[in-house]
Protein backbone atom coordinates (compact mmCIF):
# COMPACT_ATOMS: atom_id res chain seq x y z
CA UNK A 1 0.00 0.00 0.00
CA UNK A 2 1.41 3.37 -1.01
CA UNK A 3 2.39 5.88 1.63
CA UNK A 4 -0.09 8.72 1.17
CA UNK A 5 2.37 11.15 2.77
CA UNK A 6 4.83 10.88 -0.12
CA UNK A 7 4.52 13.61 -2.74
CA UNK A 8 3.34 12.67 -6.18
CA UNK A 9 5.52 13.09 -9.25
CA UNK A 10 3.49 16.12 -10.23
CA UNK A 11 4.18 17.70 -6.83
CA UNK A 12 7.91 17.01 -7.16
CA UNK A 13 7.98 18.57 -10.62
CA UNK A 14 5.97 21.55 -9.41
CA UNK A 15 8.31 22.05 -6.45
CA UNK A 16 11.47 21.92 -8.60
CA UNK A 17 9.97 24.38 -11.06
CA UNK A 18 9.07 26.71 -8.20
CA UNK A 19 12.57 26.33 -6.73
CA UNK A 20 14.98 26.33 -9.72
CA UNK A 21 18.01 26.74 -7.40
CA UNK A 22 17.23 23.61 -5.40
CA UNK A 23 19.70 21.30 -7.16
CA UNK A 24 22.39 23.95 -7.11
CA UNK A 25 21.95 24.36 -3.38
CA UNK A 26 21.97 20.58 -2.90
CA UNK A 27 24.68 19.23 -5.25
CA UNK A 28 24.75 15.91 -3.43
CA UNK A 29 21.24 15.27 -4.69
CA UNK A 30 22.11 16.23 -8.27
CA UNK A 31 25.00 13.74 -8.34
CA UNK A 32 22.72 10.92 -7.18
CA UNK A 33 19.99 11.57 -9.76
CA UNK A 34 20.24 9.14 -12.68
CA UNK A 35 19.06 10.03 -16.17
CA UNK A 36 18.59 7.07 -18.58
CA UNK A 37 20.49 7.64 -21.81
CA UNK A 38 18.90 6.89 -25.17
CA UNK A 39 21.33 4.05 -25.79
CA UNK A 40 20.44 2.44 -22.47
CA UNK A 41 23.33 3.53 -20.25
CA UNK A 42 22.60 5.61 -17.17
CA UNK A 43 24.38 8.91 -16.47
CA UNK A 44 24.22 11.38 -13.63
CA UNK A 45 22.27 14.59 -14.04
CA UNK A 46 25.54 16.58 -14.18
CA UNK A 47 26.85 14.42 -17.03
CA UNK A 48 23.50 14.70 -18.78
CA UNK A 49 23.56 18.50 -18.51
CA UNK A 50 27.15 18.63 -19.74
CA UNK A 51 26.18 16.50 -22.73
CA UNK A 52 23.33 18.89 -23.55
CA UNK A 53 25.63 21.89 -23.25
CA UNK A 54 28.18 20.25 -25.56
CA UNK A 55 25.47 19.59 -28.14
CA UNK A 56 24.26 23.17 -27.90
CA UNK A 57 27.81 24.45 -28.23
CA UNK A 58 28.37 22.38 -31.38
CA UNK A 59 25.11 23.68 -32.84
CA UNK A 60 26.13 27.28 -32.13
CA UNK A 61 29.54 26.70 -33.71
CA UNK A 62 27.95 25.26 -36.86
CA UNK A 63 25.52 28.18 -37.02
CA UNK A 64 28.37 30.68 -36.61
CA UNK A 65 30.33 29.02 -39.42
CA UNK A 66 27.24 29.22 -41.64
CA UNK A 67 26.82 32.93 -40.89
CA UNK A 68 30.49 33.62 -41.63
CA UNK A 69 30.32 31.69 -44.90
CA UNK A 70 27.16 33.55 -45.93
CA UNK A 71 28.78 36.89 -45.11
CA UNK A 72 31.79 36.01 -47.26
CA UNK A 73 29.55 34.89 -50.13
CA UNK A 74 27.50 38.09 -49.93
CA UNK A 75 30.63 40.22 -49.87
CA UNK A 76 32.00 38.45 -52.97
CA UNK A 77 28.64 38.79 -54.71
CA UNK A 78 28.48 42.51 -53.94
CA UNK A 79 31.98 42.97 -55.34
CA UNK A 80 31.00 41.23 -58.59
CA UNK A 81 27.89 43.40 -58.80
CA UNK A 82 30.02 46.54 -58.47
CA UNK A 83 32.40 45.31 -61.18
CA UNK A 84 29.44 44.53 -63.43
CA UNK A 85 28.07 48.03 -62.91
CA UNK A 86 31.42 49.55 -63.90
CA UNK A 87 31.54 47.42 -67.05
CA UNK A 88 28.04 48.55 -68.04
CA UNK A 89 29.04 52.19 -67.57
CA UNK A 90 31.82 51.74 -70.11
CA UNK A 91 29.44 50.54 -72.83
CA UNK A 92 28.79 53.11 -75.56
CA UNK A 93 26.36 51.20 -77.77
CA UNK A 94 23.38 48.99 -77.06
CA UNK A 95 25.12 46.03 -78.67
CA UNK A 96 27.96 46.41 -76.17
CA UNK A 97 25.45 46.42 -73.32
CA UNK A 98 23.90 43.17 -74.54
CA UNK A 99 27.32 41.53 -74.94
CA UNK A 100 28.38 42.70 -71.48
CA UNK A 101 25.22 41.26 -69.92
CA UNK A 102 25.59 37.83 -71.49
CA UNK A 103 29.32 37.49 -70.87
CA UNK A 104 29.13 38.71 -67.26
CA UNK A 105 26.27 36.37 -66.38
CA UNK A 106 28.31 33.38 -67.49
CA UNK A 107 31.80 34.48 -66.41
CA UNK A 108 31.18 36.43 -63.21
CA UNK A 109 27.93 35.00 -61.89
CA UNK A 110 28.33 31.37 -62.99
CA UNK A 111 24.96 31.04 -64.72
CA UNK A 112 25.08 28.73 -67.72
CA UNK A 113 22.52 30.41 -69.98
CA UNK A 114 21.09 33.88 -70.45
CA UNK A 115 18.79 35.58 -72.93
CA UNK A 116 18.11 39.28 -73.36
CA UNK A 117 15.06 40.60 -75.15
CA UNK A 118 14.86 44.35 -75.66
CA UNK A 119 11.57 45.84 -76.80
CA UNK A 120 12.07 48.37 -79.56
CA UNK A 121 13.33 48.94 -83.06
CA UNK A 122 16.94 50.02 -83.48
CA UNK A 123 18.19 51.31 -86.80
CA UNK A 124 20.79 49.11 -88.50
CA UNK A 125 20.51 46.39 -85.82
CA UNK A 126 19.22 42.98 -86.81
CA UNK A 127 19.47 40.57 -83.90
CA UNK A 128 17.27 38.17 -81.92
CA UNK A 129 17.80 40.32 -78.83
CA UNK A 130 15.68 43.16 -80.26
CA UNK A 131 12.00 42.29 -80.60
CA UNK A 132 8.58 43.88 -80.73
CA UNK A 133 6.41 43.91 -77.64
CA UNK A 134 3.70 41.88 -79.34
CA UNK A 135 0.94 39.48 -78.36
CA UNK A 136 3.33 36.54 -78.17
CA UNK A 137 5.50 38.36 -75.63
CA UNK A 138 2.45 39.43 -73.61
CA UNK A 139 1.10 35.90 -73.57
CA UNK A 140 4.36 34.31 -72.47
CA UNK A 141 5.60 36.88 -69.98
CA UNK A 142 2.67 39.12 -69.09
CA UNK A 143 2.62 37.83 -65.49
CA UNK A 144 6.25 38.88 -65.06
CA UNK A 145 5.54 42.44 -66.19
CA UNK A 146 2.47 42.67 -63.98
CA UNK A 147 4.47 41.52 -60.98
CA UNK A 148 7.24 44.00 -61.75
CA UNK A 149 9.93 41.81 -60.22
CA UNK A 150 11.89 38.58 -60.71
CA UNK A 151 9.99 35.32 -61.14
CA UNK A 152 11.91 32.10 -60.40
CA UNK A 153 11.22 28.41 -60.93
CA UNK A 154 10.71 26.01 -63.80
CA UNK A 155 10.02 27.77 -67.08
CA UNK A 156 7.27 26.67 -69.43
CA UNK A 157 8.23 24.85 -72.61
CA UNK A 158 6.97 27.73 -74.77
CA UNK A 159 9.02 30.21 -72.73
CA UNK A 160 12.14 28.08 -73.06
CA UNK A 161 11.64 27.72 -76.80
CA UNK A 162 11.20 31.47 -77.25
CA UNK A 163 14.21 32.40 -75.12
CA UNK A 164 16.75 29.62 -75.42
CA UNK A 165 15.92 27.61 -78.53
CA UNK A 166 18.16 24.58 -78.98
CA UNK A 167 19.73 24.68 -75.50
CA UNK A 168 16.43 24.55 -73.64
CA UNK A 169 16.83 20.85 -72.78
CA UNK A 170 19.77 21.79 -70.51
CA UNK A 171 17.74 24.21 -68.41
CA UNK A 172 16.21 22.82 -65.20
CA UNK A 173 15.38 26.13 -63.50
CA UNK A 174 15.22 29.75 -64.53
CA UNK A 175 14.63 33.35 -63.53
CA UNK A 176 12.70 35.96 -65.50
CA UNK A 177 13.67 39.57 -64.78
CA UNK A 178 11.63 42.48 -66.16
CA UNK A 179 13.78 45.38 -67.35
CA UNK A 180 12.11 48.53 -66.12
CA UNK A 181 9.41 48.86 -63.42
CA UNK A 182 6.89 47.00 -65.60
CA UNK A 183 9.23 45.51 -68.17
CA UNK A 184 8.89 48.42 -70.59
CA UNK A 185 12.53 48.08 -71.70
CA UNK A 186 12.59 44.33 -72.07
CA UNK A 187 13.24 41.03 -70.35
CA UNK A 188 16.30 39.23 -69.03
CA UNK A 189 16.15 35.46 -68.58
CA UNK A 190 18.62 33.28 -66.67
CA UNK A 191 18.78 29.53 -67.10
CA UNK A 192 20.56 26.92 -65.01
CA UNK A 193 21.16 23.17 -65.26
CA UNK A 194 20.67 23.00 -61.49
CA UNK A 195 16.94 22.58 -60.61
CA UNK A 196 17.57 24.31 -57.26
CA UNK A 197 19.51 27.30 -58.59
CA UNK A 198 16.34 29.31 -59.14
CA UNK A 199 13.29 28.24 -57.13
CA UNK A 200 10.00 30.04 -56.34
CA UNK A 201 10.70 30.42 -52.61
CA UNK A 202 14.13 32.02 -52.88
CA UNK A 203 14.94 35.62 -52.00
CA UNK A 204 15.14 37.83 -55.08
CA UNK A 205 16.83 40.96 -53.71
CA UNK A 206 20.02 40.36 -55.68
CA UNK A 207 18.16 39.52 -58.89
CA UNK A 208 16.12 42.69 -58.51
CA UNK A 209 19.29 44.78 -58.09
CA UNK A 210 20.82 43.05 -61.10
CA UNK A 211 17.80 43.80 -63.30
CA UNK A 212 17.75 47.43 -62.15
CA UNK A 213 21.40 47.84 -63.18
CA UNK A 214 20.68 46.35 -66.59
CA UNK A 215 17.60 48.53 -67.07
CA UNK A 216 19.60 51.64 -66.15
CA UNK A 217 22.23 50.75 -68.74
CA UNK A 218 19.61 50.15 -71.45
CA UNK A 219 17.42 53.21 -70.75
CA UNK A 220 19.63 55.88 -72.43
CA UNK A 221 19.78 53.86 -75.64
CA UNK A 222 16.01 53.42 -75.69
CA UNK A 223 15.58 57.20 -75.73
CA UNK A 224 17.50 57.56 -78.97
CA UNK A 225 16.33 54.38 -80.68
Amino acid sequence: MKNSTLPTEAKVVEYLLDHPNFLGEHPEVMVEIIVPHRCGTAVSLIEHQLSILRDQNQHLKRRLRELIDNARDNEALLQRLIEFSMMLNECRHIEEVVHCINSSIQDQFDVEHSAVRIFGEFRLIVSEEFVAFDEQVRGLFGHVFVRGGPVCGRLQRAQLDYLFGDVQQDIASGALLPLGPKGEFGLLALGSCDPQRFHPAQATDFLRQFSELVASAIAPHMEVA
